[in-house]
């Protein structure tokens, strides 16, 4: 009977801790960050427009500063500096740090022209993409 007390213990202790150290890519945080190009706003707006991210916020301010809630991963992948690409489900140039800790899986050196196979040219030139499941 206490080998069976004791089997029970340890299922349930692996539960609990399994729960206390899994990471929902999909958990929805709010975080604060500051533009890494010009560009940023725009490229912001356009994931706002598709539902990707909300409650964007930006502030007036050189450089610009911005607020946003949105999944975990694609809210690193912009903060970074990253390039969300949401057809894909994977950020353009995330560190692999922040890639590896959003559970998202590193190809360090992706072509460019991945997503185009019609492309007759394409450079050569290695593309540090996460990919998110």
């Amino acid at each position: 009977m206490r080998k069976f007390y004791q089997v029970i213990c340890l299922a349930l202790f692996t539960l609990v801790s399994a729960g206390c150290v899994s990471m929902d890519t999909n958990d929805e945080i709010t975080e604060q960050w500051t533009a890494h190009s010009p560009q940023d706003a725009a490229s912001l707006s356009e994931l706002a427009d598709q539902g990707v991210i909300s409650n964007l916020t930006i502030m007036e301010s050189s450089p610009e500063q911005f607020s946003a809630t949105g999944p975990a991963h694609v809210l690193a992948c912009l903060s970074s500096g990253g390039r969300w690409l949401e057809d894909y489900n994977e950020c353009e140039f995330m560190p692999a740090e922040q890639c590896l800790e959003h559970d998202g899986v590193l190809n360090s050196c992706a072509s460019a022209c991945r997503h185009r196979p019609e492309a007759n040219i394409c450079i050569k030139m290695c593309v540090p993409v996460c990919q998110f499941r």
